[in-house]
């Protein structure tokens, strides 16, 4: 039995149809079959769910297992990349642009457009079909096979059908009612409020929790003893009494007439610098006059190469 509505193929004794729906229609007493070969109207009661695109699942060729939804019409199909369905390039056996889908109503239209190997509906060539539910179409002997499924839209019932099929529903069975529990509600005597808590000694700690008691914190140590005073700074320098300690006389009283020994020293004559830093200014007196005169030699070569070169 064919369905009218999709073209699917259905057993001679069902009563829907397994691609959409559709009921068909009995036919009446007498007339030998139980069911007619064509689907009832459409009523308000029950609506068949409506194509609104197909989905072309590739069972051969390079993009094997993939799947495509296809709802802008009319599509095309073929090797050129900007297709509606692009096929593998390297499908050599399929036309760049090998078929076309028009969608003509509720019915999918393919047309080959000219391809150079044909195009193959169940294994038969053909240059225009109908697709139906899960129909196979072949691009080229030996190409990419694709399979074009029905994508539909799921029509609600009326309300009519959404009554019957309520009436037809078995009420839920009513809910158990949860056992009532017995409780006893019972008041213990309050706590007199002359009771007198024990006392607590101050140098015990009870943890809660433990009936270990804990000693208290144990108390500071003692302070560290304070530190000495610092000694008294030292007396300024006085180059005079320096000098005058230096040269004080000797203990074994003044020295014989003929030594004249001086009064006093004054104290602004200081030392005079050691012989080591006078040297070491000489040496650097030396070696800035050695470089000066280094310095006007090469003035004097360059002058005297620039001029020969201005010669040549």
């Amino acid at each position: 039995m064919i369905c009218p509505n999709c073209g699917a193929q259905n057993r001679d004794d069902a009563k829907f149809c397994k691609a959409c729906g559709t009921p068909f229609k009995p036919l009446p007493p007498g007339s030998g079959d139980s069911l007619a070969t064509v689907a009832g109207p459409t009523s308000t009661e029950t609506k068949s769910s409506m194509a609104i695109g197909l989905e072309a699942v590739f069972l051969s060729g390079l993009r094997k297992g993939e799947r495509v939804a296809i709802t802008t019409f009319p599509a095309t199909i073929g090797r050129d990349p900007n297709s509606t369905l692009p096929l593998a390039l390297q499908d050599q056996l399929a036309s760049t642009r090998h078929a076309q889908i028009a969608r003509e109503g509720s019915d999918y239209l393919l047309r080959d457009v000219g391809s150079s190997n044909g195009t193959y509906h169940n294994g038969h060539r053909v240059t225009e079909v109908r697709l139906k539910h899960e129909d196979i179409i072949e691009f080229g002997v030996g190409g990419p096979k694709i399979r074009f499924d029905f994508i539909r839209a799921e029509a609600k019932p009326s309300a009519t059908a959404a009554g019957r099929f309520e009436d037809a529903t078995p009420p839920p069975p009513p809910a158990l009612l949860p056992k009532p529990l017995d409780v006893t509600i019972s008041r213990k005597p309050a706590a007199s409020s002359d009771v007198v808590p024990p006392a607590v000694s101050p140098d015990i700690e009870t943890v809660i929790g433990s009936s270990a008691p804990v000693a208290s914190a144990a108390p500071p140590p003692p302070l560290l003893p304070p530190l000495p005073p610092l000694p008294p700074p030292p007396a300024p320098f006085d180059p005079s009494t320096a000098v005058q300690e230096s040269y004080a006389p000797p203990p074994g009283g003044m020295p014989p007439a003929p030594y004249d020994a001086p009064a006093s020293v004054s104290p602004s004559v200081m030392p005079s610098a050691p012989p080591e830093a006078a040297g070491n200014k000489s040496r650097l007196i030396l070696f800035i006059a050695i470089g000066v005169v280094g310095l006007l030699v090469l003035l004097f070569v360059a002058a005297v190469a620039a001029y020969l070169i201005l010669l040549r």
